[in-house]
């Protein structure tokens, strides 16, 4: 089996662990600490406003010092800087994962996802694996974050990564997400309960399935949303 194990200002910690048929095992496992950087520092205010002001070269350097002392979302916008190619002349996926990795295993949800991103589709020398990807966007959503909750609906929805095709599944992703805003997993949960009531012959049901759809299709249609 596997063992997780996460808490609050510690590291994960993975393990494999082998037991027979009725066994008990008593383990010891000492977490080791996060950093506890401070990550609304004045040097990050000052690259946010660099940033803002598309100075990424000033910008980055400030990133990189906080980085270098451990602050996730400067490692973060270093990913994203790379990623991007702010301030360069060509996008570096390579340095770009270092970063977003180096972010996510400081617990980072918006690292966390595109780490996963980065997993599904193969990018910055890192091989396709849907499988690791998914595990990726589960780990972020146990920390509720939406964007990884939409992803592991779309997974089951489309059957991705060896799983088996579940709309109900799905469903209850895109509404852990939608119900706190947003726009996509609003879409795609009105997307599904439309594809409801077309097959539902209980008249029941469909009005029930045709007013959440007709509901979240306005929700995301507020936030302007197209897919």
């Amino acid at each position: 089996i596997d063992l997780v194990i996460r808490a609050e200002g510690y590291k994960q910690f993975t393990s494999a662990l082998k037991l027979q048929p009725g066994e008990v095992k008593s383990i010891s496992i000492l977490l080791e600490e996060l950093p506890r950087q401070k990550m609304n520092t004045q040097m990050m205010k000052k690259a946010d406003e660099e940033f803002e002001r598309k100075n990424y070269a000033t910008a980055k350097k400030l990133y990189k010092r906080e980085a270098d002392n451990g602050n996730p979302a400067a490692m973060y916008k270093m990913g994203e800087i790379y990623d991007q190619g702010l301030g360069e002349w060509f996008a570096d996926k390579t340095r770009a994962f270092r970063y977003y990795r180096m972010a996510a295993d400081l617990e980072l949800p918006e690292a966390i996802f595109k780490v996963g991103e980065f997993y599904e589709h193969g990018m910055g020398n890192t091989a396709k694996n849907e499988k690791t990807a998914l595990q990726w966007y589960k780990r972020g959503a146990e920390l509720n974050h939406l964007p990884c909750l939409v992803k592991i609906g779309i997974f089951y929805e489309n059957g991705i990564a060896g799983l088996e095709r579940n709309q109900d599944t799905a469903l209850t992703y895109y509404l852990r997400s939608a119900e706190k805003g947003n726009a996509e997993a609003q879409y795609r949960a009105a997307r599904i309960f439309e594809q409801k009531m077309l097959a539902e012959t209980i008249q029941m049901k469909r009005d029930e399935y045709k007013k959440q759809a007709k509901h979240f299709y306005e929700e995301a249609s507020r936030q302007n949303w197209s897919d």
